[in-house]
């Protein structure tokens, strides 16, 4: 599973996409055009960007050149041309990979798990499954447990508790967490929004009370920790069978 940034200015192709990609299992932020995704990526830092060439206002290629500018997201560009001359500009400006319309479900699918196992984002510490309180973190496995039972995260969620359980108890700076979770290197007040986003979600799959949280907790001024004692550990080694 992934966040992945639609950005297609047809609303009818923009769901399409989008229900694809959701019954593949991934979490979907829709921008119909390219100011929109770049304020989008600036808020959510997706870990993909499902990008058309033709958008009204700022085009593909100048959204993809800015996108090289700010950060490493891996980027899969669309486009109604065949022509190879538009392919290698968007491969120059920096597009991971390059898609024409039309094409089927199972390939845009192929082309995004490609990219994802290229980019690879869970640049926390991998190794050993291992046990935080009530929390399971196995990040080869791509697996997060709460009491022994998975919970359905994406790859930087699974990557975003990681780097929270290897200093559990400990508070992580925004910008910090950010940096080795998502691999972005932003601004403290953007790490913060960015964050606000994410680990509410997180909280919410991890069956924390968003208005009471015991298990990822914000240390006000300073960052967010993981509680080393949120409840009881299940029993037995590892983070799960």
């Amino acid at each position: 599973m992934a966040v992945v940034l639609v950005v297609e200015d047809e609303a009818a192709t923009r769901e399409f996409l989008g229900y694809v990609l959701r019954r593949e299992g991934h979490e979907t932020i829709e921008a119909p055009s390219g100011e929109e995704a770049l304020r989008v990526v600036q808020r959510a830092a997706p870990d993909l960007v499902v990008l058309d060439l033709m958008l009204p206002g700022i085009d593909g290629f100048a959204v993809c050149e800015r996108l090289r500018i700010a950060r490493s997201v891996p980027v899969l560009m669309l486009t109604g041309r065949a022509g190879e001359a538009d392919k290698v500009r968007g491969l120059d400006l920096g597009a991971d990979d390059y898609l024409t319309k039309p094409f089927s479900p199972s390939e845009l699918l192929a082309r995004v798990r490609a990219l994802l196992r290229r980019s690879n984002p869970l640049v926390a510490p991998p190794g050993q499954p291992f046990q935080v309180g009530r929390i399971g973190v196995d990040v080869t496995g791509g697996r997060v447990t709460v009491d022994g039972e998975d919970v359905p995260v994406t790859r930087s969620e699974v990557a975003l508790v990681a780097c929270l359980a290897v200093q559990a108890g400990e508070p992580v700076p925004p910008r910090a967490l950010v940096k080795q979770a998502l691999n972005y290197d932003c601004d403290e007040a953007q790490a913060r929004a960015i964050l606000k986003v994410r680990i509410s979600r997180l909280r919410q799959k991890l069956g924390d009370d968003p208005a009471d949280p015991t298990i990822v907790t914000n240390v006000r001024g300073v960052g967010y920790a993981l509680n080393a004692g949120a409840g009881r550990a299940p029993a037995g080694p590892g983070a799960g069978p």
